[in-house]
């Protein structure tokens, strides 16, 4: 199952960061609040998880129940040559 990883806000430390990775490498970016807009598998992960929970809390369902029905979902949203997509959650989820 694939949920978006890209364009993510997330908490981040104040101060400069420096890209250790091209295509940025060597650059510095320096962050003046304590949010970030970053992208990758590494958001999508927790985003997957996220929805579990909130459904979990809407529902009453348990966590396999959960998962279950948006694999389902996301079979529905399949992106071809990709596979399962779920659907980017509204801000207000």
């Amino acid at each position: 199952m694939y949920a978006l990883g890209e364009g993510i806000v997330n908490a981040f430390a104040v101060g400069q960061y420096r890209y250790h990775e091209p295509p940025k490498q060597p650059a510095r970016q320096n962050f003046l609040r304590p949010l970030a807009r970053w992208s990758g598998t590494s958001f999508a992960a927790p985003l997957v998880s996220g929805m579990i929970a909130a459904r979990m809390g809407r529902t009453g369902e348990s966590s396999r129940q959960a998962a279950e029905a948006l694999l389902n979902e996301a079979r529905q949203n399949a992106i071809d040559g990709i596979g399962p997509a779920l659907p980017v959650p509204p801000a207000d989820a």
